[in-house]
């Protein structure tokens, strides 16, 4: 094994700058980092010398990426970035597959509860589990939030001091095609539902209805709130945008509706006034950021409280409700005590504290004590030298994954220049959204 490191992204938005810390840590210490694009990573991976791979998920589709890696001998990481929002064990359990404990070196967890849950499903796992908390919340932090402030106060030049309604409707809303088709394909064709179980068909025809019945009180909250006030509504990556579009394009709304899926999220709750989200992890960040944020509720059929936002947050089910806070926070008002949650979870048992470290660096500690004394370092004879394309890749994906080299470049140096790194580094380009990062030698 070679200490190179592997970093699959499958959402530039969600995951590159906090993958990109993590790299930091693994570069400091001598090792190489091969991060981007995970379908083309994924093809081309056998070029590659055996390293640690960090997997995003612990599904079956994710299993089959590892299975043939672990066969020549890679180490894997793994992470299961679904479960960050959940606070339901059988959604958990769903999103693992049968022999997950066995492809896994490390599994990091991000809580407490995580971890109670996922070894529960799979006991074998236990010993491999480490407790390290969420890696893009190191992101919240003010030494990186500090080199955020241009681009939120672009964001507010733009579209005013705006209320941002964040969505996660995937399933009611998917860009598969429909719901029907999002459940044959990816929830049973990935065997996260299995059929056999009437619990589990269950809970997902209730999570169903859920959503539908939440995204269409979403319209009516974003038809209420554009009357009055400058919204920026902001559909997830797995949602069909053009339901959005749509909903903008009923009326002008004097300019006050607009659909935007760009950039980091971390930036729109950063210049936004108002954070209203449903059930998703955008409400736990913004709350770790100390903004004014709730989960809107407008339907619950027993889901609700399967989502760690809502034991979290202030929940409201009211329109008018929230129109009125967003009322009095563009007149200026604070709304520390309307959005009080007295009564509510404490959040640490579902995401670990940061405390006075970053996460990235518990995560790459965890990795290091496992794989760093077995490894020999890597050297640029290792590596194929050449550029690898991306082909037969559905436009959605690209959506998911669409990073340049010269914004690649830019996150390593804002994530550098917060980690006060003092190393140079080399970057190569090994394909469409792929790079290989090295420490600079003296003489190179």
């Amino acid at each position: 094994m070679r200490k190179v490191l592997y970093l699959p992204i499958e959402e530039s938005a969600r995951e590159l700058e906090a993958r990109l810390i993590l790299a930091h840590f693994a570069l400091r210490d001598g090792w190489r980092v091969v991060v981007g694009h995970q379908m083309l990573l994924t093809k081309i991976i056998h070029e590659f010398p055996v390293g640690v791979y960090f997997a995003k998920g612990t599904n079956a589709i994710q299993c089959n990426k590892i299975r043939p890696l672990k066969a020549r001998g890679f180490g894997i990481v793994s992470i299961e970035e679904e479960n960050v929002p959940l606070a339901e064990p059988l959604l958990i359990k769903n999103l693992m597959a049968r022999d997950v404990a066995e492809m896994t070196d490390v599994y990091l967890a991000h809580g407490a509860f995580d971890a109670e849950v996922v070894t529960e499903a799979n006991p074998a796992i236990d010993g491999k589990v480490e407790i390290v908390g969420v890696g893009r919340f190191d992101l919240l932090k003010p030494l990186f939030l500090e080199q955020r402030r241009e681009k939120a106060a672009e964001l507010r030049a733009k579209y005013g001091d705006f209320v941002l309604l964040n969505t996660n409707f995937g399933y009611a809303n998917t860009f598969v095609g429909s719901p029907e088709e999002f459940y044959r394909k990816l929830l049973v064709g990935m065997g996260i539902v299995d059929e056999s179980d009437p619990e589990e068909v269950a809970l997902w025809q209730r999570a169903l209805e859920f959503e539908t019945r939440t995204m269409e009180g979403f319209k009516q909250l974003a038809r209420a709130l554009a009357d009055e006030v400058p919204v920026v509504l902001r559909p997830h990556t797995s949602e069909n945008i053009d339901t959005w579009h749509a909903l903008a394009a009923e009326r002008e709304w004097a300019g006050r509706l607009s659909v935007v899926r760009e950039g980091p999220v971390v930036d729109w709750i950063h210049a936004s006034r108002l954070v209203v989200q449903n059930s998703c992890t955008t409400g736990l960040e913004a709350k770790v950021m100390g903004r004014p944020v709730i989960s809107f509720t407008p339907f619950d059929n027993g889901m609700a409280a399967c989502f760690v936002a809502n034991r979290v947050l202030r929940r409201i089910e009211s329109v008018p409700e929230i129109v009125d806070l967003a009322r009095r926070v563009a007149g200026g008002q604070a709304l520390d005590g309307q959005l009080a949650t007295g009564g509510r979870e404490p959040m640490n048992r579902y995401v670990r504290d940061a405390d006075d470290e970053l996460v990235s660096e518990r995560q790459w500690r965890a990795i290091r004590r496992k794989f760093d004394g077995a490894s020999q370092t890597a050297t640029e004879q290792d590596f194929p030298g050449k550029k690898f394309a991306l082909k037969g890749a559905h436009a959605h994906y690209r959506v998911k994954f669409s990073v340049t080299t010269q914004q690649f470049r830019e996150a390593f140096v804002m994530v550098s220049r917060a980690l006060r790194g003092t190393f140079p580094v080399t970057l190569r380009v090994a394909g469409e959204g792929l790079f290989e990062l090295s420490r600079t030698q003296d003489g190179d």
